[in-house]
């Protein structure tokens, strides 16, 4: 492409409009990062950034998700799980929801690590430092399993992981907010894709 050409740098003008215009869409979606545990409507707003920051933080992403990023914490994931007896599937699908895998991700909300706990479930849990990864896996995984177990169903334990297990009693299921519905269909959607993909290697 000659980009000297007046209707290339056109398009290009239009381009790099329409990818400002998709991150600014994304970012006012999900302005919180990760699930903090808090309905989106309940989050106070927080402002745009920049385009050029926007557009750094979508290269970070993508490169998140490369598998040897994904597969950094397998051995974490496997040992939380088997010491809580909690699918490392699930969890996996979990992190990669919450973080996309960051260790160091802190949400607007205060939600951090790995596994995005809050600052007071991490008390509880006995994470001093939620930015740990074994720290924070082990105490997401605990407190996962804690909610699986008490609602007896993983959609409702993911559906209070999210939104918090009042909201789960307050409307007797899944609540009808749109970022905690998102949230559970993907991690059971990620689940899934790890559990074949294990399986895959298994078969090999």
């Amino acid at each position: 492409m000659n980009f000297g050409c007046p209707e290339h740098v056109s398009e290009v003008r239009e381009r790099i409009s329409e990818i400002r215009a998709r991150l600014e869409q994304l970012h006012g979606a999900d302005r919180a990062y990760g699930s903090a545990g808090v309905p989106s409507a309940s989050r106070e707003p927080s402002a745009i950034p920049p385009f050029p920051i926007m557009l750094g933080q979508a290269l970070a992403v993508g490169r998140s998700e490369d598998h040897t990023v994904e597969n950094g914490f397998d051995d974490l994931i496997n040992e939380a799980g088997d010491r809580h007896g909690l699918d490392p599937a699930l969890i996996k699908a979990v992190i990669k929801a919450e973080s996309g895998f960051r260790s160091d991700a802190v949400s607007p909300a205060g939600a951090q690590g790995l596994m995005q706990l809050m600052p007071n479930t991490a008390r509880a849990l006995g994470v001093s430092n939620p930015l740990d990864p074994a720290a924070c896996i082990d105490g997401g995984t605990r407190h996962l399993k804690q909610l699986i177990d008490r609602f007896g169903d993983a959609r409702l334990g993911l559906a209070a992981y999210n939104a918090g297990s009042g909201q789960v009693l307050r409307f007797g299921g899944v609540p009808p907010f749109e970022e905690t519905r998102n949230f559970v269909a993907k991690v059971l959607d990620y689940a899934e894709t790890y559990r074949s993909a294990s399986e895959e290697v298994r078969n090999r």
